[in-house]
């Protein structure tokens, strides 16, 4: 059931002032409140310092067509505990704590959304259905990415931030992230591995494009696990990377793994970019 919003901002002062209260149909914003951005094009450009404040919800409908705060000076809460992100303003930069996190864009603008670009914030669960996102260096996530044949998704991972979980159903993941313990599991969609650390990689299907980082282990049981197309300096950690016999691998040759090692399980094909194909 939706929740009614305490107050909704209509940015009726033209001021862009968040903490002016003429600008909401309330009053501004406190802790405990749902808060409600909708049918605005008024953008919100000051007054961004929320950070003492602990609103139940932040929901931003489609509605809210005016951009929020800016690179660099993001709006900032302390803990929202349930934000929904569906508008389609131009940019969106939010700092935060998040309970809970859903995301469901139409826009694919590059900043459409970027969160936790400055100030440090845990993304507790997040559910990303469809949207171009950043999850910013100062952001630890846990995250279900997509769905089966989504294409309007967007996902960048920048460096600097911590993955602690990060399942990938659809859609697209540009991931560099270089903190924490990454387990990652793909399913369907494409990841593309630029830098950073993966602890442990699950892939069920879809593609993997690994340009450059650390796996530390993991299995390909199904799918297209790329080192080749994208090149860069690659490393296998401490543990296996364990090949199943249905998956598709592509390797530009073997010193892109500069350590650990390699286990085939049946007959996986290892694909060099000259065409040859072996068979393990």
């Amino acid at each position: 059931m939706a929740q009614a919003p305490d107050t909704t901002w209509n940015g009726s002062v033209q001021d862009g002032d968040w903490a002016n209260d003429s600008n909401w149909s309330g009053i501004v914003p406190i802790s405990t409140d749902v808060i409600q951005l909708s049918d605005s094009s008024e953008p919100i450009t000051t007054g961004l310092d929320q950070s003492l404040v602990d609103p139940a919800a932040l929901i931003i409908t489609p509605t809210m067509t005016g951009s929020i705060a800016s690179s660099g000076s993001p709006l900032r809460f302390g803990t929202i505990t349930t934000l929904s992100m569906s508008g389609l303003a131009t940019e969106t930069w939010i700092d935060a704590n998040v309970t809970l996190l859903t995301v469901d864009m139409q826009n694919l603008n590059t900043n459409a959304f970027v969160i936790c670009s400055v100030n440090a914030g845990t993304l507790t669960n997040s559910k990303i259905h469809r949207g171009k996102l950043q999850f910013g260096a100062a952001c630890t996530f846990t995250a279900d990415v997509g769905a089966p044949n989504v294409s309007d998704l967007e996902l960048t991972v920048v460096a600097g931030s911590t993955c602690i979980t990060l399942r990938v159903n659809g859609g697209k993941v540009f991931y560099s992230a270089s903190a924490g313990t990454p387990d990652i599991e793909l399913n369907d969609g494409e990841i593309q591995q630029l830098l950073g650390l993966v602890t442990s990689l699950i892939q069920n299907g879809g593609t993997y494009l690994w340009k450059a980082g650390t796996i530390t282990g993991g299995i390909i049981n199904m799918g297209t696990f790329d080192a080749a197309t994208m090149k860069g300096i690659k490393t296998i950690g401490a543990n296996d990377l364990i090949i199943h016999e249905n998956a598709n691998v592509n390797l530009r040759d073997i010193s892109d793994l500069i350590a650990g090692d390699v286990k085939p399980f049946g007959n996986p094909r290892i694909l060099f970019n000259d065409g040859i194909t072996i068979t393990l």
